[in-house]
């Protein structure tokens, strides 16, 4: 029998919370969380509900042309995108998931494979980013590692 410690049962309702919250049309800017929680934080599977949030929040954003960010909140987008990302990534039942067919896991990915090039588009011009398109892919590899090597051997 598995018991969860206090911290995972914190995440599990804070996931829920946000969604519900969310969902009833709460602020959508929960990024602001978890900016300050350092990237392997968001490599692990019991983060995939606020992984999966964040990636809607970001989605939305990025819709939006007139969104405003800040570099920590991009960095945390990114780190949620790379959580998200590891725990698919190889369409294995990773974390204690229940199975998923190899087609249900790619368009799992799909979503954030998907979303490279806007988010390439809208990193560019950002002040805090040097040198346009190279320097937001550059910020991209540095904040979204795996991510960012899964794109370049697979697209």
């Amino acid at each position: 029998m598995y018991i969860m410690s206090f911290y995972e049962k914190y995440l599990k309702y804070k996931a829920k919370y946000l969604e519900l919250k969310a969902m009833m049309g709460g602020s959508t800017d929960e990024v602001n969380k978890y900016t300050h929680l350092p990237q392997n934080e968001f490599m692990d599977t019991r983060f995939l509900k606020i992984n999966s949030m964040l990636l809607r929040e970001f989605e939305e954003k990025l819709k939006n042309s007139s969104s405003q960010y800040t570099m920590e909140q991009f960095r945390t987008y990114l780190h949620a995108i790379n959580g998200y990302y590891h725990v698919f990534h190889g369409c294995k039942n990773i974390g204690g998931f229940e199975n998923i067919t190899k087609n249900q896991c790619l368009a799992k990915q799909k979503p954030v494979k998907d979303l490279y090039s806007k988010i390439v588009e809208r990193l560019a011009p950002l002040n805090f980013i040097r040198g346009g398109v190279t320097g937001a892919k550059n910020f991209i590899a540095i904040n979204a590692q795996n991510y960012d090597n899964y794109l370049k051997t697979h697209t």
